[in-house]
């Protein structure tokens, strides 16, 4: 990735609808490239070693092989590709066994896209050596208006500050 380009998307969904949204949504962002979208978490390990995106937005949930898999071998064979975790499941469990598993965030889908975008993009900052984040800092605050946003980006960063109290739409669940 260079300063220029936009941060690589796969997308691991398998409802079909919910994903093209997703995609498409992302699209509209110039600091992303939806790269492609993978129905289960075999098809998005094999999706990554073909596409190599920077990040892997993962649902948990998904046929043949489930997130937490997918995203275990991502992070073993494909270490500099981030996961983020995009599920419905409210369980502190999962959140638990997402972030064992190596996931960089954890967000429900009661989140508002900016939660989303926000996390893509700070995970990606935070895995990136010093000389690109000055590059990757301007292009996160370029769609905001000149500033990254002042509140704590707490989505992406929950998992470096570790205390579970629930998880509900909005909150992260923290060991």
């Amino acid at each position: 990735m260079t300063n220029a380009s936009p941060v690589r998307v796969l997308i691991a969904d398998d409802h079909l609808l919910f994903a093209e949204s997703l995609g498409l949504t992302l699209d509209v962002d110039d600091r992303l490239e939806h790269v492609g979208t993978a129905r289960n978490g075999k098809e998005a390990v094999r999706m990554v070693e073909e596409l190599r995106p920077n990040v892997v937005l993962m649902d948990l949930d998904m046929p043949v092989m489930d997130g937490i898999e997918a995203t275990r071998q991502l992070r073993r064979s494909f270490p500099d590709c981030q996961v983020v975790v995009l599920t419905a499941s409210l369980a502190v469990e999962d959140a638990h066994r997402a972030r064992s598993a190596g996931a960089a965030a954890y967000l429900t889908k009661g989140c508002i896209m900016r939660d989303v975008i926000d996390a893509l993009l700070e995970v990606v900052l935070s895995s990136h050596p010093r000389k690109e984040e000055n590059g990757l800092r301007a292009r996160i605050a370029g769609a905001s208006g000149g500033g990254a946003s002042a509140a704590p980006l707490a989505i992406a960063r929950a998992f470096n500050t570790l205390s579970v109290e629930a998880v509900s739409t909005h909150q992260v669940a923290q060991p």
